[in-house]
């Protein structure tokens, strides 16, 4: 007799012991760690394993006990899965009751930002803002003086305008991140903003010498002492007035040169309207050889502003003030409507090209060279800067003078000072 073995049914697994509901440790807040606490699993050892989720979704990659809550979950509930394994047993999962929303971060430390750079007009002022965590943070910048925003004034650095003399200026730094509360500081004050110093003007004399330090602004003669001539220094002398400071209504750098009307008794003189291959129309007329009168000198006058900007060395000749100095001591017609049409030519090829122009001398040298100027002539608007003070003093005194012509304005004052010539913005 034979019998028939039936096939045994497979066991069933056992379930692991009733698993617990994990709990969640920790501050609620982006940049703080929680910790997920799973409760007692069995029959031990039971294999854990987790998965944090924010709002209900996997947060990829968040598979241990512990998650740092990043800028990306701050508005977020978060919850942790604990899933249960071990051999022979059936796997089972427990969730988490959701956390409170994450709330923002907390930039830290938020230092006092600092302020760096000499607090005088023209200078530039720079913020120190200290170190912001946790990196990177967004860094934004407002200059105020005393206490009022500046407007534009948003940059790391500041230069200080004119407007800012006999004020304290502070830097309020604001640092932004996703994820966490911007926060704000302001640095103390500055001490009182100075006034901006003097400018300066050099020439062939100082070729070779030291020149001053830290000018507000600088004027640099091209000649060598005659309208006809170059100021060998003129590259190097360049140079050093590009580092003017500025805070005054001057041009960082502008330019002078000499001036003259010596009629045929000079190196050259003109014998037609034309030159450099143009002709030039002429408020005078025309102009012949041997003449020596209005028509003549003013294309004199053209032709020594035509070289002054094209052969002398200047580079972007159109972006300068040229400074047409008057002295007497320079050779001129006894004929002063023919000086004033010398300086006029000057004037009319600066402003053909797009540059400006303004007239250097003394009220009593202008009387003996040119004199009264009638409102038709192109000189009779140009700014004036006056020569001949004493001391600064003096020369600020000299700024609410008369102008050299009847429609000008002073705009710059002349003086002396440890051998060298300074000046006073009027403006």
């Amino acid at each position: 007799m034979m019998l028939s073995l039936a096939p045994l049914a497979p066991a069933s697994a056992a379930p692991l012991k009733t698993p617990p509901v994990p709990t969640v440790n920790g501050m609620t807040k982006v940049g703080y760690t929680l910790t997920a606490v799973p409760g007692t699993w069995g029959p031990a050892p039971v294999t854990l394993k987790y998965q944090w989720k924010a709002n209900g979704v996997v947060i990829v990659g968040a598979t241990a006990a512990t998650y740092k809550l990043a800028a990306t979950q701050a508005g977020k509930a978060l919850t942790v899965t604990v899933t249960g394994t071990k051999t022979g047993y059936t796997t089972a999962a427990k969730t988490s009751t959701p956390t409170a929303a994450i709330a923002a971060g907390s930039l830290g430390p938020a230092p006092v930002p600092t302020i760096t750079g000499m607090t005088k007009v023209g200078y530039t002022l720079t913020a120190v803002p200290g170190t912001w965590g946790p990196a990177p943070v967004t860094l934004k910048y407002q200059w105020k003086a005393n206490g009022v925003v500046i407007v534009g004034a948003t940059a790391a650095t500041y230069k200080l305008a004119a407007a800012q003399a006999g004020k304290a200026l502070t830097v309020t730094v604001t640092a932004t991140k996703t994820g966490y509360t911007t926060a704000a500081k302001t640095s103390a004050g500055t001490a009182a903003v100075t006034p901006a110093g003097p400018g300066v003007d050099v020439s062939w004399p100082q070729c070779g010498k030291p020149l001053p330090k830290g000018q507000s602004f600088a004027i640099i003669g091209v000649n060598n002492g005659l309208a006809n001539n170059t100021n060998s220094c003129l590259a190097t002398q360049l140079s050093w007035a590009a580092t003017s400071t500025g805070g005054t209504g001057q041009p960082l750098v502008a330019l002078y040169v000499n001036t003259g009307n010596p009629g045929t008794a000079g190196s050259w003189w003109p014998t037609s309207n034309t030159y450099a291959g143009k002709t030039v129309a002429n408020p005078y007329g025309q102009c012949t050889k041997g003449s020596v009168g209005s028509a003549c000198s003013y294309m004199y006058g053209y032709a020594k502003a035509y070289d002054d900007a094209t052969i002398r060395g200047v580079k972007n000749p159109a972006s300068y003030t040229w400074w047409l100095d008057v002295e007497t001591e320079n050779s001129w017609s006894t004929n002063k409507a023919a000086n004033r049409a010398d300086l006029e030519g000057m004037a009319a090829y600066f402003a053909s090209i797009g540059a400006k122009t303004g007239l250097y001398s003394t009220g009593y040298q202008w009387a003996q060279v040119v004199g009264a100027v009638p409102s038709t002539s192109n000189l009779y608007a140009q700014r004036s800067w006056l020569a001949g003070g004493s001391s600064l003093q003096n020369a600020s005194s000299m700024c609410s003078a008369a102008p050299l012509t009847g429609g000008g304005k002073v705009t710059m004052t002349q003086y002396i000072s440890g051998g060298f010539d300074y000046n006073k913005s009027c403006i």
